[in-house]
């Protein structure tokens, strides 16, 4: 049971990780996931069933979606902090510290061969954090 629930944020993290916005039904922990439209029809032409369901029982649903910026960077320096490599782990902080960091650390990822790794702890940290809102 509790590696199905462990799965379940898993597949969360994994639509959000992809760019969507994804509601999971409190009751049945059924989720479905919506496409980050602009704010325009195609997202209703696409999804109706759901988007209906979703406008009458919203309170029946928990929103997840991609954190905050502040969420964000506090993912990014626990990554750096789990990189073993003095040096590239250096490399990164600097990256942390100076002007457009979210643009400077995902040049990082790329320089260092690291965008395996990176997803698969955001993921990871994503499914937590969905976890535990769902929980609360």
């Amino acid at each position: 049971m509790e590696l199905e629930k462990k799965q379940l944020f898993r597949d969360i993290a994994e639509e959000v990780n992809l760019g969507q916005t994804c509601y999971l039904d409190k009751e049945t922990k059924a989720f479905f996931c919506v496409p980050n439209f602009d704010e325009d029809a195609s997202a209703e032409d696409a999804l109706g069933t759901e988007l209906a369901k979703l406008k009458k029982e919203r309170q029946d649903f928990i929103k997840l979606e991609q954190p905050d910026s502040t969420s964000g960077y506090k993912m990014m320096e626990d990554f750096v902090q789990s990189i073993d490599d003095f040096e590239i782990q250096s490399d990164f902080m600097e990256a942390l510290y100076y002007e457009r960091p979210f643009a400077s650390f995902k040049q990082k990822v790329k320089k260092h061969s690291f965008t395996s790794e990176w997803n698969t702890f955001r993921k990871e940290r994503l499914a937590e954090l969905f976890e535990e809102i769902a929980s609360s």
